[in-house]
């Protein structure tokens, strides 16, 4: 009994904690100038960006690897981080448990964490749906969008754990 399951728990809470930490979303500006210098700005979002509400901004001269500025930028804080965090700590503490107890509620702490992660990684999909659009203009100023791999980590860790633990359940019963 319980082959799996505290691998599982180990394997993708980590999985969801270091996407927690890695680049959600990744955007970039058109080229434009700032002080008479042709810049482009670069942003990478991590889940921790959004759960304290400030991005950082690089500015990079075009054409070099030279940074212009760097700026941090004040956003609104959004709580589907939190989630992702606290589904990947339940299931590292569900994988840690099933080695140490071996009993049947670590099944729930293991799907419990994989639900909380995947709703959260979901809810930060929908949340920023714009992503998706890849281009907004203000003026003369456009960003570019695409989602990176921290956010998809989070939705992966929570589904494949959910799935993980239910067949190590029938498993265990059959």
């Amino acid at each position: 009994m319980k082959k799996i399951l505290p691998i599982i728990g180990l394997i993708f809470g980590i999985i969801i904690i270091v996407g927690f930490f890695s680049p959600w979303f990744s955007l970039k500006s058109n080229i434009h100038r700032t002080e008479g210098i042709r810049v482009e700005d670069f942003v990478n979002v991590t889940g921790w960006d959004l759960a304290r509400g400030e991005i950082k901004v690089t500015q990079k001269e075009s054409g070099t690897k030279d940074i212009h500025e760097i700026i941090h930028l004040k956003i609104e804080d959004k709580d589907y981080p939190f989630l992702d965090i606290i589904g990947g700590s339940l299931l590292l503490l569900g994988g840690v448990l099933a080695i140490i107890s071996k009993r049947k509620f670590t099944y729930g702490i293991i799907i419990g964490g994989g639900i909380i992660a995947s709703i959260g990684g979901w809810w930060g999909i929908l949340a920023n749906t714009w992503i998706r659009h890849r281009a907004i203009s203000f003026g003369n100023y456009a960003l570019f969008g695409y989602y990176r791999f921290g956010l998809l980590m989070c939705v992966f860790g929570g589904f494949v754990s959910i799935l993980g633990t239910i067949i190590e359940a029938k498993m265990s019963r059959g």
